[in-house]
């Protein structure tokens, strides 16, 4: 099984690390995990930062020269009037400032990948106000999955309840992990089955790191078969991904505090952005 995260920020938005130095964190990561465990850290790696694909293309650019050891996707994180969205494997800037399903038509024009980042956050009642999911809409709009695992203490709750409403609700998720323990096909860990439920849902579902800084990284990612960036896709559009990981602890929080200083400064810039959110919010 590989193993992937296509959801990471770098200095080309409001990360700590430039592009460059991401993808050699990550290599980092990928030696270690090679020396003590015989694979990979991460096979396939998506830098999205906020509204460009800048950061994208210069860690895709920098991993190619360098020959490291895993697949580099260009990606972005979507500001839409709904809520954030992943747009994966892409070739150039989509607007933001636009609903979901004109943000979800310009991806798939690209023949990108269309996630639902975050969609139940709570973040804003911790002051991030520049950080929104597009909630019930991943019941009704053609996303191509939905991130149930995103490593931010915030999202704790929201990784939870997206995975029950992406799985029909309380009711046919509590059955269907019933049925998995009766059946004995894995335990009664909450943590245990939720992988095999992931594939049960109307969206393919994803974990991902949403890492600013590099104490994020190594927490959540998703596994596929293979380990190209062509098998995650073929895998997801199969629903056949599987969110792994947990949110980081207390040992981060310092640089959590660094970073959201650095992402209060970056939404700053953004006065339209708030704008237009606080309206629709």
């Amino acid at each position: 099984m590989g193993r992937a995260d296509l959801h990471m920020h770098t200095t080309a938005s409001d990360g700590a690390l430039s592009p460059e130095d991401m993808m050699l964190a990550i290599d980092g990561l990928n030696i270690r995990y090679k020396e003590h465990i015989g694979h990979n850290y991460l096979d396939v790696v998506g830098v999205s930062d906020h509204n460009t694909v800048e950061g994208g293309y210069r860690a895709k650019n920098f991993a190619l020269k360098e020959n490291f050891g895993f697949e580099v996707v260009v990606c972005e994180e979507i500001t839409s009037l709904d809520g954030h969205i992943l747009a994966v494997d892409i070739k150039s800037n989509i607007p933001k400032l636009m609903s979901s399903k004109d943000t979800i038509e310009h991806i798939h024009s690209q023949g990108g990948l269309a996630i639902a980042a975050h969609p139940y956050t709570i973040a804003n009642i911790a002051g991030k106000t520049g950080f929104k999911g597009v909630k019930g809409l991943i019941k009704t709009q053609n996303f191509d999955a939905v991130e149930t695992i995103n490593s931010n203490p915030t999202e704790f709750f929201n990784n939870i309840y997206a995975h029950i409403v992406n799985s029909g609700g309380f009711k046919d998720y509590f059955n269907n992990a019933i049925d998995h323990i009766i059946g004995g096909r894995t335990s009664g860990s909450f943590h245990n089955y939720w992988p095999h439920l992931a594939n049960h849902g109307r969206l393919a579902e994803v974990g991902n790191s949403d890492s600013h800084f590099p104490g994020s990284l190594e927490k959540v990612w998703t596994e596929f078969p293979g380990i190209t960036f062509q098998e995650y896709k073929a895998a997801l559009l199969a629903k056949k991904t599987i969110p792994k990981g947990h949110i980081w602890g207390i040992f981060q929080l310092g640089h959590y505090l660094k970073d959201r200083k650095i992402m209060k400064e970056y939404y700053s810039r953004e006065p339209k952005y708030e704008a237009r959110i606080s309206v629709r919010a």
